[in-house]
């Protein structure tokens, strides 16, 4: 894991505009597994777009604590948020991400299944 953040960090690409917080927010929203997972579920998607529900579903914790992580990636700037009626669907922003980290992001569309060891 450390390897890829290495390699990742060693290909930054500075986009103009973005500041070193802008940087520091996305790689600070990437220092958590659980947000880790929660974009590998988005690229898996066709649309990059998943349902509040299905992360419910999947992931292995609860509403507040989903809350918490999906609002950390969206303060970073990589997810929007769209409300259709009673429920929220997130959409991952790849051009922000790959703005930061496109080595990172292509890691995560080419595995299959995620696996994290927390240190």
């Amino acid at each position: 894991m450390i390897e890829g953040i290495v390699r990742t960090v060693s290909t930054l690409t500075f986009e103009p505009g973005q500041t070193t917080d802008d940087y520091l927010a996305v790689f600070s929203a990437l220092s958590e597994p659980l947000r880790i997972r929660i974009l590998h579920m988005m690229t898996r998607r066709p649309d990059g777009e998943i349902p509040f529900t299905l992360l419910e579903e999947e992931l292995p914790v609860g509403k507040s604590t989903i809350s918490y992580h999906v609002g950390i990636l969206r303060r970073a700037g990589l997810l929007r948020v769209r409300k259709a009626g009673r429920n929220y669907f997130y959409r991952l922003r790849e051009n922000r991400l790959r703005a930061c980290a496109p080595a990172f992001l292509e890691h995560l569309r080419e595995i299959e299944n995620l696996e994290i060891s927390a240190a």
